[in-house]
């Protein structure tokens, strides 16, 4: 269609200054014609004058009165005879010069008409060419299109696995939100048990008083034959650590509930950590703009997870100290009741002998019952011995179950990095792409503003010959303004992906700086 508007504006353009030289030319034409009619008219005046002064020159005059008008009417005719010569020469150079205009315009409009021509088909070839150039541009606008959809669809598809990243980074909030939970009641825990070492410190401290006060008794009962004395401050000693198991029992009893409490709150921190997830989908769900959203919220809270881990840590260091605490309280506990049996069986072969050598039945009742009471005391703190031991086992327990977490944890942020680093290389290479493709366009658009003022000022110098180029101005300048409307939201793209680009980097800056200090952690327990 463009094309046969072309065309028909092409002819019409010819047509036009033809029709005018035509009509000029038989105007032209129309004039020399009557000038050589008037001229042959003249001719033929003049020689019947001259046939008239012939045949009156030949005839003989008949009186002078005839004479003198025939010279008159001679006189007159000479002088007429002669104006009409003058005219017919005016008449000739007018023809003549009729002739050499007639000449010149038709030569004129030759040369007018070989120009309009050259010009039409100039005009032409470049009208085809922008009409291939046009055509070319509206494919490649409509590649641009189809691109623009299938990006789009790849964006919705990023958009849920930015969603899914997203749910995974909530996970870790909520490990460690859990994290600060267990730390809270691991101090509880720490300040408890760091109370009952000092009291098992005391009680250490306080057996060894009294063992050294037993050994000067023992020493004394060795030299002295009464045993009554000696008795009764063996069953005060036992009483005193009949008291002792009983407070240490409380104590464990009550660890052991706390620990219990401990399991009852991470199912509770994994019930919630399931809601919140299911919380996230929802979101996704919804669509990208939340989902933005609570990306550019995430940024913020991966500097918190970073304290809290770094908390986490040295918290972590102090529940190891208080670990080698026990430790090396639990073979010294041992040595002492090592050290109480040996002294209950020194105490049995010396009531033994004792009991041989007076013969007293009441003493040595008490003594058999004061042995027996002993012995008891004994197996009560050997249980007591075996529940920190068992308490021991199950803190290093745990505390491996927390390293493997730990492991795993930082085998999850290795991965995020990884696939972190390789969507900041995709974001890379499609900013690339949209900014050579931005460029593209803004040279087009150059181009087409050039062409548009060129076309502009044929069409000022051509408006008199042919009316035409309307519509395809009004089509050039409609895809000029669809081209600056791809541009602007080419622009718009290029900002969100500078700024994605920015958080991305971000992130994987910090998740850089989280995985090493995690292996440094793991390495160094």
């Amino acid at each position: 269609m463009v094309q046969e508007e072309l065309r028909q504006q092409m002819e019409a353009a010819q047509r036009g200054p033809s029709e005018v030289t035509q009509n000029f030319v038989a105007m032209l034409r129309a004039q020399l014609r009557d000038k050589e009619a008037k001229e042959r008219q003249l001719l033929q005046t003049v020689a019947d004058l001259q046939k008239e002064i012939q045949q009156l020159v030949s005839t003989p005059s008949r009186d002078t009165t005839g004479q003198l008008h025939f010279l008159t009417d001679s006189k007159a005719l000479q002088t007429e005879i002669n104006n009409l010569r003058i005219q017919l020469k005016m008449s000739r150079d007018e023809a003549s010069k009729l002739r050499d205009q007639l000449n010149n315009r038709l030569r004129m409009s030759s040369k007018r008409e070989a120009a309009v021509e050259r010009r039409s088909v100039a005009t032409e070839e470049m009208l085809q060419k922008k009409v291939k150039q046009l055509e070319d541009q509206l494919q490649e606008t409509k590649q641009k299109q189809d691109k623009d959809r299938s990006d789009n669809e790849a964006r919705k598809v990023k958009s849920a696995e930015e969603v899914a990243r997203w749910d995974e980074r909530k996970r870790w909030q909520q490990t460690v939100d859990k994290q600060k939970q267990k730390l809270k009641e691991k101090t509880t825990e720490i300040e408890r048990l760091q109370s009952t070492v000092v009291s098992l410190k005391d009680t250490a401290t306080r057996l060894e008083r009294e063992k050294i006060v037993l050994d000067s008794r023992l020493r004394a009962r060795r030299n002295s034959p009464a045993s009554g004395t000696r008795i009764e401050a063996l069953e005060l000693e036992k009483n005193k650590l009949q008291v002792e198991v009983a407070t240490l029992q409380s104590k464990l009893e009550m660890q052991q509930h706390h620990s219990g409490g401990l399991g009852a709150a991470m199912l509770q921190e994994r019930l919630e950590a399931q809601q919140r997830r299911i919380a996230a989908l929802e979101l996704a769900k919804k669509g990208s703009g939340t989902v933005s959203e609570e990306l550019e919220k995430l940024q913020e809270t991966n500097a918190t997870l970073q304290k809290a881990n770094l908390l986490l840590e040295s918290e972590n260091l102090e529940l190891r100290l208080d670990l080698e605490k026990h430790r090396t309280d639990t073979p010294r506990l041992k040595e002492q009741i090592q050290h109480l049996e040996t002294y209950v069986s020194l105490l049995k072969t010396e009531n033994a002998e004792h009991g041989g050598g007076a013969g007293d039945k009441d003493a040595e009742h008490k003594s058999l019952k004061s042995v027996a009471e002993m012995e008891r005391t004994v197996i009560a703190m050997k249980r007591v011995v075996e529940k920190l031991q068992r308490e021991n086992r199950r803190l290093m327990s745990g505390r491996k179950d927390t390293v493997i977490e730990r492991e795993s944890s930082a085998d999850k942020l290795r991965t995020k990095v990884t696939t972190v680093e390789a969507e900041k290389k995709e974001l890379q290479e499609n900013y690339t792409e949209v900014m050579q493709k931005a460029s593209r366009l803004e040279t087009e658009l150059d181009e087409a503003n050039n062409q548009l003022r060129l076309l502009e000022g044929r069409l000022r110098t051509e408006r008199d010959n042919a009316h035409t180029h309307t519509n395809e101005l009004q089509l050039v300048k409609s895809q000029l303004e669809h081209k600056s409307q791809l541009l602007d939201k080419v622009k718009v793209l290029l900002r969100r992906a500078a700024a994605k680009e920015k958080m991305l980097h971000n992130k994987v800056t910090a998740l850089q700086r989280l995985v090493p200090e995690t292996l440094g952690q793991d390495r160094d327990t």
